[in-house]
């Protein structure tokens, strides 16, 4: 009779009453009867990220186009799967919104009791709160869990977002190809754009000045300089002869004349030749140093057409994908909420709150005594 007596006294106890026994009867009422059933769907997917040349030298040079290691993949697929898109596509193609404010869901699961908490950031709040992922280790394995409250609307939202996570991962796929091929096109007409400039500017230099090989337009003058040599050579010989044999000979003034007018040739010649900036020495120099241009340009577009040629390989090599592993199934028992164990503990905690209370109460009525 003992226990009896003290269930009686506690039952008699206002405060065993409005901390325990009155929280525990509506946890009973809560969880017995208006708690709505939660439903749970799984989808388990791998994310692969093929990379042809990785762990070479390339990979890290194709990593600078946006190429992301396998790990950070299945990351981006988190982030895109809890972010703002994937609900407005959820909201838009399955009513998401108006499903979880639904009345048939009890007034603690509905969205949007409160009015003040119904625009789409609480939503998403809501949302991301009945999403999880779980990694599975080194192999990028992801689970996928689902929580709704129709066993046909979990599953509809489950396979919605596993075809919105492998449509985000086949669109990063084709990115990454495209940035790839993109960037060596790119050094591609760059590489033609400086060949045309040098081009342009030795076909220019060329026409400008009259000269096009300047190694056989200068071998002419050449030789004209050694036969004017000649001629002076013989006309100071013939000259020195008369002037001993016969100074006053007439000739010799004719010959003076002669030679006068050879040298004055042969310096025209020399500069046409060397030592002024007009020069076919000079000019040979400059369009030498264009031609180094030239030729290094279209060394560099043999080497961007090599690279074009290899980054269309590895584009075609490299792939990321979604690989599904097990496809989200139609639930058809609820396994949430545990109710048992919401009822015990709101009693445990009421009975906690309410023995500690008593201790309190106890000890200040001893103290006052």
């Amino acid at each position: 009779m003992g226990g009896v007596d003290r269930l009686r006294r506690w039952l008699a106890d206002p405060l065993f009453v409005l901390l325990v026994l009155l929280p525990g009867l509506l946890a009973v009422v809560y969880e017995g009867v208006i708690a709505s059933d939660v439903y749970i769907a799984e989808a388990t997917f791998v994310v692969h990220n093929e990379d042809p040349h990785a762990p070479g030298r390339f990979a890290g040079l194709l990593a600078g186009v946006g190429l992301p290691p396998a790990d950070e993949t299945s990351s981006a697929v988190v982030a895109f799967v809890q972010s703002r898109e994937a609900l407005k596509v959820l909201d838009q193609d399955l009513g998401y919104g108006r499903a979880m404010a639904s009345a048939s869901v009890d007034p603690l699961s509905r969205f949007g009791v409160l009015p003040w908490r119904r625009g789409f950031e609480y939503l998403l709040l809501y949302y991301r709160d009945r999403i999880a992922f779980a990694e599975g280790g080194a192999a990028n394995v992801l689970t996928l869990t689902v929580r709704a409250y129709e066993p046909g609307q979990t599953l509809s939202i489950a396979s919605r977002l596993v075809d919105l996570a492998e449509a985000k991962v086949n669109a990063l796929d084709r990115s990454v190809r495209d940035d790839i091929v993109h960037f060596a096109e790119t050094d591609l007409a760059d590489a033609h754009r400086l060949s045309l400039e040098a081009d342009k500017v030795l076909a220019q230099a060329r026409a400008g000045r009259g000269v096009y090989d300047p190694d056989r337009q200068v071998a002419v003058p050449l030789v004209v300089l050694g036969k004017l040599e000649e001629e002076l050579a013989s006309a100071r010989t013939l000259l020195g002869s008369l002037e001993q044999i016969a100074p006053k000979n007439p000739q010799v003034e004719v010959l003076r004349r002669q030679i006068e007018g050879i040298e004055t040739q042969l310096a025209r010649e020399r500069r046409s030749v060397a030592g002024q900036d007009g020069s076919l020495s000079n000019l040979a120099e400059t369009l030498d140093a264009l031609n180094v241009e030239h030729v290094a340009a279209a060394h560099v577009v043999g080497a961007a057409i090599q690279s074009l040629t290899v980054a269309r390989a590895d584009a075609r090599r490299r792939r990321i994908y979604l690989e599904r592993i097990a496809d989200p199934i139609r639930p058809d028992v609820a396994l949430e909420p545990y109710r048992l164990r919401g009822v015990l503990a709101v009693l445990g905690l009421g009975l906690l709150l309410w023995a500690v209370i008593r201790l309190l109460v106890s000890a200040v009525r001893e103290h006052q005594h």
